[in-house]
């Protein structure tokens, strides 16, 4: 896992770039930035390889070379470190749809495989065609966006941020994001 190791401090690159985001938002993403930048390397020991996070949908479902080359070596990062993900699905009441076509892995952050208390990133997988159930959650959150995919916050519309794009989420607003005809990847990133 050696490229692996170097995923902080390029995911700090990529958020450092928040051209569409908000005042706010571009405040949130430099202070990730900042935290992600700071680590360096990922110095983890992953136990062992674990099952794949939704079936056969796994974050290869991304194809690298179709990425612009920084979001390119993003991912073939996180292929390296994909079998030893801890996968887990939110309990989602009445949809068994979505409960069975979503996985959650965290990267860095108290269950992660880096294990930090200061941030917390990880990754959401969506299978096609799913809206994950809107939501909300005491702490800011930016998202790199990684696939095809529909992003709602509440009092605005559907938008369709660009591949490579960030999204932004104040402290508790309600929120939700919805597939494409492609596996809906992105990595977010939770800043207390």
């Amino acid at each position: 896992m050696s490229a692996s190791n170097q995923f902080p401090a390029l995911l700090g690159q990529l958020l450092n770039t928040p051209a569409n985001l908000s005042a706010q938002g571009r405040r949130a993403a430099a202070l990730i930035s900042g935290k992600l930048t700071a680590m360096q390397t990922l110095h983890w020991q992953p136990e062992q390889a674990r099952s794949n996070a939704i079936n056969n949908l796994t974050i290869a479902a991304l194809a690298p070379s179709g990425l612009p080359p920084q979001l390119a070596k993003l991912v073939s990062m996180m292929l390296e470190f994909e079998p030893f993900l801890p996968w887990y699905k939110r309990p989602i009441d009445n949809n068994p749809a979505v409960l069975a076509g979503h996985a959650n892995a965290q990267i860095i952050g108290p269950q992660g495989l880096m294990v930090r208390e200061d941030i917390t990133v990880g990754v959401t997988l969506l299978a096609p065609g799913l809206t994950y159930p809107e939501h909300q959650h005491p702490p800011e959150e930016v998202y790199l966006v990684l696939s095809e995919g529909l992003w709602w916050q509440a009092g605005q519309p559907w938008q369709a941020p660009a591949v490579g794009g960030l999204v932004y989420n104040t402290h508790n607003v309600m929120h939700s994001m919805r597939s494409a005809q492609t596996p809906l990847v992105a990595i977010w990133c939770l800043n207390p």
